[in-house]
C-alpha cells in the first residue's frame, strides 16, 4: 500500500519577485516489503504531488525547480486545483532537500 504524507501549507518567498500563494504537496513512497513480495507487479515508486491554484504557479514553480535541477511531469487538473507530480527518488529527494532549505513560511490548516 502506497503512503501519502500530508504537509502544511508552504508559501516561497523567492529573490524574483515570484510570489505563489500557500500550497500543499503530499508524498507517496513505495511499500518496500510488498515490492519485494511482488517484483515487477507492484510499479509504485517514489512520486510528490504539488497542489497549485493556477497555471501562473505552475509555471514559477517550474522555473524555481529547475534551478534545483528538479524535473517534473506534466501538471493535471484534479478538481478547482492543478496538480503538479515529481516522480523519481532523486527527484523527490531533492524536492525536499529544497524545501527544507528554502525560505518558506509553514501555515497550519
Amino acid at each position: 500500500m502506497s503512503r501519502f504524507l500530508s504537509a502544511p501549507h508552504y508559501e516561497i518567498k523567492s529573490d524574483s519577485k515570484m510570489a505563489i500563494s500557500p500550497f500543499t504537496y503530499c508524498e507517496r513512497k513505495p511499500d518496500i516489503k510488498r515490492r519485494k513480495k511482488e517484483n515487477a507487479n507492484y510499479k509504485k515508486g517514489n512520486e510528490i504531488r504539488i497542489s497549485l491554484n493556477d497555471i501562473k504557479e505552475v509555471k514559477i514553480i517550474k522555473v524555481i525547480l529547475q534551478k534545483k535541477d528538479i524535473t517534473t511531469g506534466n501538471p493535471y487538473k484534479k478538481h478547482k486545483k492543478i496538480i503538479l507530480p515529481i516522480y523519481g527518488k532523486e527527484n523527490t529527494t531533492a524536492f525536499l532537500k529544497a524545501i527544507s532549505k528554502a525560505q518558506v513560511t509553514r501555515h497550519k490548516i
